[in-house]
Formats: C-alpha cells, structure tokens, sequence
C-alpha cells in the first residue's frame, strides 16, 4: 500500500537531529536535512533542552467509502529517541510501549512501531496516546507510567493539488481539509535532488513557493507534504521529554 511506504519513509527520517522550537518565528529553528532529498521527513521539533521525544504520528489515508463518500483511515504509528537527542547520540531507555504497543529498538536505539500485515492501521490513536517507559538507571533514562500527553492531534491536512507540478512558475501547496489544533505546520516540497520546506503558524492553511525557489529543484518523481504537529513537554526525574501528536499527509509528484 502506497500509504505503508510513505509511513516507512517517515520513520526512517524520524532519528535526524532535533532543533529547538518556538511558536514565534523569529526563534523557529532551521528546516531539518532529511537524509535524501526526496525522502519525504518526519518533523521533529523537540527543544534542545530534551532527553526524549516521543512521536505519535498519523499519516492521512483517505478512503472512498459507499454512501459516505471520502473518510482519512489513518495509519498510526510510534517513534521515541532518548539520550543526547542534538548531537544524535541515543540510548537505551526500556521498553517503551504506544497505547500497549511495542515499539522495537532499533541498533542505534532509536525505537518505532511499525504497522504490519496483521496491524495495517497501527495503535488506535483516536482518543488519548498514553506513553510507557520502563527506563534504564545506567542511562539515566527515566520511567513513564501511563504518560498521557496533554495536546490533542492537530486535523488531518489533505492535499488535493495538482501532481504534475512546473518548476518554472511560483506553486502554491493548500490543505483542502481545515487544518485545526496544531502548533505549526511545515509545508514541504521534495524533489529527487533538493527541497523545499516552509515552517508556518498552525492555523495558516497554504503557502507559496516562489518561481526562484521553485526552480532549485530537481526534475522527476517527488512529493508534497503536509505535516502539522503539536507539542507538550513534561520532566522527569529531571530529564524533560518532549511528546509530539503530528499529523501528516504525502503524495507522490512530478516535477517538470
């Protein structure tokens, strides 16, 4: 399913360098690099002051469903780093569990769920994400116990634009779905050499890439998403962690 291979290209990206964040703009911090510019990347925004983060994470799948028309089915998934989170170096921290989930840890110890043939769609994250950590005391990894994150999940983007997009004229990206209850939104264009990304307040619904910018991309097969994203953090034992509910939406492009 063509939504299972954006979900792996996201966890993939998801173990890049953290930045620091601030609503305001002035103190929001560069785009992150993804490790190919045309792997479309998971948003990361955690401070720099963090221990952990933990990611929950929606990617839209929009479905035709008879007599109701078009519904977002969405496919969950889970993402949780801990350790010195700026300089990408990571450690053990337990077993974390996404609503009684297991995420595996991976060699660099970074850990994510990943939906399987068995559980397409991933943890149920329609009401609460509750977070759970066993901790490690070698890697002053604190336990989580039913940590459950303030911030509701921003509303699903929905990108209905056009997929044969010139790299000769500005381009506007827009969610056809009123994007709510996010902190931010990154606006991102990914071409099979570079991209573009753009970093704005959560209720703005669409932005524009400029002809000069358009034209620093690259031709051929790339993607539009569309990721907004909200946050809270939380201390303990004196480490603070960072839990992100990110909503996000990728299609497959071309650019001429």
């Amino acid at each position: 399913m063509k939504t299972n291979l954006f979900i792996r290209i996201a966890i993939a990206s998801a173990v890049m360098t953290l930045a620091s964040c601030d609503k305001k703009e002035e103190d929001l911090p560069a785009p992150v690099t993804p490790p190919a510019a045309s792997a479309p990347a998971t948003i990361n925004p955690a401070g720099a002051d963090a221990f952990g983060a933990l990611i929950a994470l929606q990617t839209a799948n929009y479905v035709a469903v008879p007599f109701l028309g078009e519904i977002n089915q969405p496919v969950n998934t889970g993402v949780a780093f801990f350790g010195n989170l700026s300089g990408g170096t990571y450690v053990d921290a337990g077993n974390v569990t996404i609503n009684a989930k297991a995420l595996t840890k991976q060699t660099n110890n970074t850990y994510i769920y990943t939906p399987s043939a068995t559980d397409p769609l991933g943890p149920d994250l329609s009401d609460n994400v509750t977070w759970n950590v066993t901790g490690n005391s070698g890697n002053s990894a604190p336990a989580l116990n039913n940590v459950i994150p303030m911030q509701s999940f921003p509303v699903a983007p929905k990108y209905d634009g056009v997929t044969s997009i010139p790299r000769n004229a500005a381009f506007t990206v827009s969610s056809t779905t009123l994007i709510t209850g996010a902190d931010t939104t990154y606006f991102s264009l990914y071409s099979p050499t570079t991209f573009l990304q753009k970093r704005v307040d959560g209720d703005v619904q669409s932005v524009t890439f400029t002809a000069t910018e358009m034209a620093t991309l690259g031709a051929g097969t790339g993607y539009v998403q569309i990721a907004p994203y909200s946050m809270s953090n939380q201390t303990f034992d004196g480490k603070k962690m960072y839990f992100i509910n990110e909503s996000v939406v990728t299609k497959s492009v071309t650019f001429n």
